[in-house]
């Protein structure tokens, strides 16, 4: 490590890739503890540029981003998961917005993965699911 490193102490989220995947039932009988689960991938979106909702922000140790999403799935489960861009920046970097300049160093970006998880449909019927 150099001494530039040291300095790196914030991140930065440049973009995120997600798999969402459908779950259609391949029993007849819904009601059985058994469900057999046939996956559908519906959509991969891949944006390593695109940063989460428009937004890049950088965040320093024990700091949080929120962002709401959503998809619409013709199955009243599914999954989704994938990793999000990211690169270690100088705590002065200013979180940004798609459109502004900025300094994108390759040498010290990485992914985080995020482990697949459920989507759920509310009782409100219909397919929209968001997470």
């Amino acid at each position: 490590d150099d001494d530039d490193d040291d300095d790196l102490k914030a991140v930065q989220l440049l973009g995120r890739t997600w798999k969402i995947v459908e779950h259609e039932s391949n029993n007849e009988n819904e009601e059985s503890d058994g469900v057999d689960l046939k996956e559908k991938e519906v959509v991969t979106v891949d944006a390593p540029t695109g940063g989460a909702v428009g937004h890049l922000p950088v965040l320093e140790p024990g700091q949080i981003f929120e962002y709401m999403s959503g998809c619409e799935l013709t199955t009243p489960t599914g999954t989704m998961g994938g990793s999000f861009y990211m690169s270690r920046v100088s705590p002065q970097t200013k979180s940004c917005t798609i459109g502004d300049p900025m300094d994108m160093n390759m040498e010290h970006q990485f992914l985080m993965n995020v482990e697949p998880f459920a989507l759920i449909a509310d009782d409100g019927g219909g397919g929209d699911l968001s997470n």
